[in-house]
């Protein structure tokens, strides 16, 4: 019926969005989304009429899709910005829409948040956004892939606000019930134990999956070893170490376009490569974005700079983290970074001299 935007929903630019927002039989609810030459995008809530009571969907997203996706993506050509997320004022925003719902005579106002609940890098979360807020009654959170069975946490005013997420992978769907007596419970069900499925939605998966075989299953190289992605300690290792699928990424990169180094977010590298026969489907699914590569010079600073950038957050994953070819570099997670960042995750700036990147050394091309 209804659903909200989350950073990956940018990841083709603004014009795509736009020709999918008018091919869905949904409506998008987005409250903190403007262009800032027109004004907001879409509509910040809908209410519907259920059992005798209005229920207000708004929709909120992420900030962080400024840096996550394409920051050109929200610029003009001079590189000016012209879409807002409202960084510097969100939780206004969303309390006026919030606000604004209660008055259209809202009895529960439920939001559809891609936030996540990661406090640990992220200033702008699920949990902030209750905090600072009132008359919500319901966070259904995305964006951190976290598995969270309902919860409550207290408003401005020390009311409690329930807050669940899904996961990811679509291992679970979210159930969320308001009983007669307007009682709120939400369960997480298993997707395995919901046997009905959606004929017509099958055929669509099916026909596209049937049309990218031929190229999918083409082997275009073969592995002597597993290149993991996840391990007992970790359900995504390129966000927070040095792993041999990184070694790889950042190697082909460096090789391919012949430069001294390379760098790339662990974030953008989804998947395992396993031992044996390596097809484009196994590549795809490694990379399946459409990122490109940049060429530049930086000098010995700015690369301390990044380095010091990607590892701030350690010990706690971040997409940002760099997996290097033609760097090596320790780090000393015992000292706090220096590295700040601005609302919007765009602009960073260091605080103190004592850093956490140390004996960094870039290799000559042979190694």
């Amino acid at each position: 019926d209804c659903l909200t935007l989350g950073n990956h929903e940018f990841d083709y630019g603004m014009p795509r969005l736009a020709e999918l927002s008018k091919a869905l039989n949904a409506t998008i609810v987005d409250c903190n989304l403007y262009d800032l030459r027109t004004g907001r995008m879409y509509a910040p809530y809908k209410i519907f009429q259920m059992g005798g009571v209005k229920v207000a969907f708004l929709g909120i997203s992420t900030p962080y899709s400024f840096v996550s996706s394409v920051p050109s993506y929200f610029q003009d050509d001079k590189g000016n910005m012209v879409y807002s997320l409202c960084a510097e004022n969100l939780y206004e925003v969303v309390q006026e829409s919030v606000d604004n719902a209660r008055k259209e005579g809202a009895d529960y106002v439920i939001v559809l948040s891609h936030l996540g609940d990661d406090i640990y890098f992220d200033p702008i979360n699920s949990h902030e956004l209750i905090a600072n807020t009132r008359g919500i009654d319901v966070v259904l959170d995305g964006h951190s892939h976290h598995f969270l069975p309902a919860c409550h946490r207290k408003n401005i005013d020390g009311e409690p606000v329930m807050l669940t997420q899904t996961g990811s992978y679509f291992d679970y769907v979210g159930c969320l019930t308001i009983s007669p007596k307007g009682k709120i419970s939400a369960k997480l069900i298993r997707s395995s134990k919901v046997k009905e499925r959606d004929a017509a939605t099958l055929a669509v998966i099916d026909k596209v999956k049937k049309d990218y075989e031929s190229v999918g299953s083409r082997v275009v190289g073969r592995s002597e070893t597993e290149m993991i992605f996840a391990d007992a300690s970790s359900p995504r290792i390129v966000r927070e170490r040095e792993s041999g699928l990184g070694d790889f990424c950042a190697d082909a990169i460096r090789l391919t376009m012949g430069t001294e180094i390379s760098m790339l977010g662990g974030g953008s590298i989804r998947a395992a490569i396993n031992k044996g026969d390596v097809t484009y489907n196994d590549l795809f699914t490694c990379f399946p974005f459409r990122n490109t590569i940049g060429i530049t010079t930086l000098s010995g600073q700015q690369i301390l700079d990044i380095l010091e950038f990607s590892v701030a957050t350690l010990p706690a994953e971040f997409g940002g983290f760099l997996q290097v070819s033609g760097i090596k570099f320790d780090v000393n997670v015992r000292v706090d970074s220096p590295a700040r960042i601005d609302s919007n995750k765009i602009l960073v700036s260091f605080e103190g001299d004592k850093r956490r990147v140390a004996n960094a050394m870039v290799l000559n091309k042979e190694g």
